[in-house]
C-alpha cells in the first residue's frame, strides 16, 4: 500500500477561549499526486485543517505526518520547502511587481542572505505563465483585481515547488475563465506528481478536480 503524502491522525484542535473544538478527533490520508477536495459550511474546519497541514497550527491531540514524520519534527523552513500555501486573501503593503512577489516563493529555498539567482527567476516566470500573468509581470501587485490577486498567490506558491500544494477556496474570487485556468493548472500539477488539498464552497470545482471528495461539519469528516 503506497504511504499517505499527509496522514491526519486523529487530530483535534481548539482555539484559545474557544467553546468548541475547531476539529475534533479527524482523520484523514492523501494520497501521492491526487487532489483531495473539502467541502463543508462555514466553520466546518476546513481552514483550520490548512493551518494545521501548513504548520501554522499545532494539534491539541493526535498527529500529522508529511511524508511519513510528524509534522513537529520539521522546522518551519524545511515545511515551507515541501507544503506550498494558497490563502483566501492577503494583504501586501509594498510595492512589489508581481515577478518579485512570485520569487517570494523561493524564499525557503534560499539562506537568508541569498539573492535569488537565475534558477529561482525561472521558478518564478514559469509560474506566472502558468496563471497567465506573465505579460504583467514588472506591474505592482496594486493593479491587480481580487481575482488577479487570487492568481498571483497561487502563482507564489507554484513558485515554490511544493510536493503538497493547499488552496483555500482558491476559486472564490475567479471569472469563469480563470476557474477554467486553474483547474486545468492544477490538474497538470498532479500530473507531475503534487499531492492537492484545497477547500471549496464550489460543488463544480470539486467534480472537476476531486480524486477524493471530503465533506466536513463541525471539526469531522462525515462518512
Amino acid at each position: 500500500m503506497t504511504q499517505a503524502v499527509l496522514f491526519f491522525d486523529a487530530v483535534t484542535y481548539v482555539y484559545p477561549q474557544a467553546g468548541q473544538p475547531a476539529l475534533d478527533g479527524l482523520s484523514l490520508e492523501l494520497a501521492p499526486a491526487e487532489t483531495t477536495a473539502i467541502l463543508g459550511p462555514n466553520g466546518a474546519g476546513k481552514t483550520t485543517l490548512l493551518r494545521l497541514a501548513y504548520g501554522r497550527l499545532r494539534p491539541l491531540s493526535g498527529r500529522i505526518l508529511l511524508q511519513g514524520i510528524n509534522l513537529a519534527d520539521y522546522t518551519h523552513r524545511q515545511i515551507a520547502q515541501r507544503v506550498g500555501l494558497v490563502p483566501q486573501r492577503e494583504y501586501n503593503p509594498f510595492e512589489y511587481s508581481l515577478l518579485e512577489y512570485a520569487l517570494l516563493g523561493r524564499a525557503p529555498h534560499l539562506h537568508p542572505l541569498d539573492l535569488p539567482g537565475r534558477a529561482d527567476c525561472e521558478a518564478a516566470e514559469k509560474a506566472l505563465i502558468r496563471v497567465g500573468l506573465a505579460e504583467r509581470a514588472h506591474q505592482s501587485i496594486h493593479t491587480l483585481s481580487g481575482g488577479e490577486h487570487q492568481l498571483l498567490l497561487i502563482a507564489r506558491a507554484l513558485a515554490q515547488q511544493p510536493d503538497v500544494l493547499l488552496l483555500d477556496e482558491p476559486t472564490a474570487h475567479l471569472d469563469l475563465a480563470n476557474k477554467l485556468l486553474l483547474v486545468q493548472q492544477l490538474r497538470q500539477l498532479t500530473a507531475d506528481g503534487v499531492t492537492i488539498l484545497l477547500t471549496t464552497h464550489d460543488p463544480d470545482v470539486a467534480a472537476a478536480l476531486a480524486d477524493q471528495l471530503v465533506l466536513m461539519r463541525s471539526g469531522q469528516v462525515l462518512r
